[in-house]
């Protein structure tokens, strides 16, 4: 018994120690996209297919769902269950209020319009 113990011991240590390394499918291109959920402040329900996930570092991240998610924009409300911290693309679902798995088809970051304000003109008041 003592031996089997002492073995198993050594085996544990003589195994390499793995991290949790961000879940990706696919190869070059094609891989998925994760957002990590510790990162996520605060979502607004946009709509049945679309919510708008804001981010600690003040950015938008737009969750696009893989069909029309029933009663989601009514309810405006989502859960998830992250796997090693993150969500992913093609591989995760949120549940609407009504119970209703929907499977994240993509994320992508929203990029405020880069168009300026139109320059606003100073009268002369001399």
């Amino acid at each position: 018994m003592k031996k089997t113990l002492l073995s198993l011991c050594l085996l544990g240590l003589a195994l390499p120690q793995t991290q949790a390394q961000p879940r990706q499918q696919g190869t070059g291109e094609e891989r998925t996209r994760c957002v990590p959920t510790g990162d996520i402040v605060d979502y607004r329900v946009e709509s049945d297919e679309l919510v708008r996930l804001k981010m600690r570092d003040a950015n938008d991240i737009l969750m696009r769902l893989r069909r029309h998610c029933p009663q989601l924009y009514f309810h405006k409300y989502i859960s998830y269950t992250p796997v090693n911290g993150q969500l992913c693309e093609g591989l995760d679902d949120v549940v609407s209020r009504s119970g209703m798995p929907c499977r994240i088809a993509s994320f992508t970051d929203d990029i405020p319009s880069a168009t300026p304000a139109p320059a606003t003109r100073e009268r002369d008041t001399r």
